[in-house]
């Protein structure tokens, strides 16, 4: 990475990027950067599993779940449970590849209860919340396939195209489709939301951020502050530690919080308020802040 901003005469400010902070921090320039870094660690990359969807409104009119109780058009069930999806391709290839002793990481994800998920947790897969941006492996798998997608975008998705786009940018690779072969696994079969907490590597990299401006969209907002330079520290200490990072939640992130392995950042003038907070609710030893100065 270091030696695509180099030759790109850019500023790395952080460890890993995913292909959207690439974007987002050097625009145009970001597809150079991308480009160069897939050029040097082409060598370094033995195989790579691309995995598509495609669903015929036609033949599949509905897609049915919790044992045919529920059922929704597919366009609605894949955009309803897309941040499931890097569950389902971890569990196909699981299944398929044949390697029962590599480990699996996983990006951050949500979805409900399925076949396939409780089928793949029986490999214990490592889950980084923002690996994308922290974790070096799923940070260039991110950047690989956003590069792959650009290639692909105004093309139909067969395996033979894919790998061929595969084949050009130099890695070999083998595509893998997900579909209405696969229903029974990656369809819910109960409403409760799968709990990735036990998946999650510690110590996580916490931060605190300010209270959100009023009138200001939420999903704005979250982005803003993550592309903040006051973020990059944690963010930074994550991939350094091998772990991952997220922006701390008083209502939701209780239960992830392991408050005797974990490190908190915070900054500006409510993070010792909210500090305090903290530390009343869940013992967290004053060892396990960091002020961002």
């Amino acid at each position: 990475m270091q030696a695509a901003f180099e030759k790109r005469k850019a500023l790395r400010r952080r460890r890993a990027y995913s292909f959207a902070t690439l974007v987002d921090f050097f625009g145009e320039n970001a597809s150079k950067i991308a480009d160069k870094f897939l050029e040097i660690v082409v060598d370094e990359v033995s195989h790579v599993w691309f995995f598509h969807t495609q669903v015929s409104a036609v033949n599949t009119p509905f897609i049915y779940s919790r044992g045919k109780k529920r059922a929704l058009p597919p366009l609605d069930y894949m955009k309803l449970h897309s941040q499931s999806y890097p569950s389902w391709c971890a569990w196909l290839w699981s299944r398929e590849a044949g390697r029962p002793s590599t480990a699996i990481l996983l990006d951050a994800f949500q979805g409900a209860e399925t076949n396939a998920w409780n089928e793949l947790k029986l490999h214990r897969p490592l889950v980084f919340h923002k690996g994308d941006e922290v974790n070096p492996l799923i940070s260039t798998a991110d950047v690989l396939l956003a590069r792959a997608g650009e290639a692909l975008k105004d093309r139909s998705l067969r395996d033979s195209v894919i790998e061929k786009v595969l084949e050009d940018m130099g890695f070999p690779g083998t595509s893998m489709f997900i579909g209405q072969p696969h229903y029974r696994d990656i369809t819910e079969i109960s409403p409760l939301p799968i709990s990735i907490r036990d998946y999650v590597y510690h110590p996580m990299m916490f931060i605190l951020h300010e209270d959100r401006p009023r009138g200001v969209d939420w999903d704005e907002w979250d982005r803003q502050r993550f592309l903040a330079e006051v973020t990059d520290v944690p963010v930074n200490s994550a991939f350094d530690n091998n772990t991952g990072f997220k922006a701390f939640d008083l209502d939701q992130d209780g239960t992830l919080l392991n408050p005797r392995k974990d490190l908190i950042f915070l900054y500006g003038p409510d993070g010792e308020a909210k500090k305090e907070k903290l530390k009343t609710l869940y013992r967290i030893d004053e060892a396990n802040f960091r002020e961002i100065v």
